[in-house]
């Protein structure tokens, strides 16, 4: 499929985080006056595939938006794509549908934390990722990536300290790094399990990058 790449959009007058001038000075504190560069990837400013937007007007004519559910060939197209470009064996029955990563995320902690308890994020991280942590009344523990070689290490000794100080209950991995970019090594995955397992931590992966990797192969997934 051929794409151009070079369509410019205007977004500035829609209801849109990634550009809308009220949102960006209430949400960053800057001077809307000067010129704004909004570098997000989650939210790129690229158009949607013609198939997909034709799929969504098709659905759109019907002109009823009724209860949806979720059928065999939707089950069947995650475990195929998984097992395609991941070589990942999931099973439909361990497949739980989240409108998102954060409503996920959400459910999570209220589902294996409580109240006061500490959750851990290795920083800089997708900045939504702290903030459900203190909208939920857990408390927030960072531990700060190592920038080496043009690339960002965990420091896997202080991580381990942290979790035994705070008495961490959740680690947020993310996997490919947002925003750092790495695509951790199994090496490191298993480094993490192996702390996390001891002291008896619960792992979140958010793996939504995964797509974006230049070498498919390179990714593993926690799964």
């Amino acid at each position: 499929m051929k794409y151009n790449f070079d369509i410019k959009i205007d977004r500035t007058k829609d209801n849109d985080m990634h550009w809308n001038k009220e949102y960006l000075s209430k949400k960053y504190n800057i001077d809307i006056n000067k010129p704004i560069y909004s570098f997000w990837m989650g939210d790129a400013d690229f158009p949607m595939p013609g198939n997909v937007i034709d799929a969504l007007k098709n659905r759109a004519g019907v002109g009823i938006f009724g209860y949806s559910f979720l059928s065999d060939n939707w089950y069947k197209s995650i475990v195929e794509w998984n097992k395609e470009f991941f070589n990942v064996d999931v099973k439909t029955e361990d497949i739980i549908y989240a409108q998102d990563t954060l409503i996920a995320l959400s459910n999570t902690i209220n589902a294996f934390t409580s109240k006061g308890d500490s959750i851990i994020v290795t920083t800089p991280v997708f900045g939504p990722f702290e903030d459900i942590v203190k909208n939920t009344d857990r408390s927030l523990i960072v531990n700060k990536l190592i920038y080496k070689n043009k690339k960002f290490e965990i420091d896997y000794k202080a991580f381990e300290e942290q979790i035994i100080k705070n008495k961490v209950k959740l680690f947020i991995f993310c996997n490919p790094h947002n925003p750092g970019g790495s695509v951790w090594k199994e090496s490191d995955l298993q480094k993490i399990l192996d702390i996390c397992k001891k002291h008896n931590v619960f792992i979140f992966s958010d793996e939504v990058h995964r797509d974006f990797v230049y070498n498919r192969k390179d990714f593993k997934s926690f799964y």
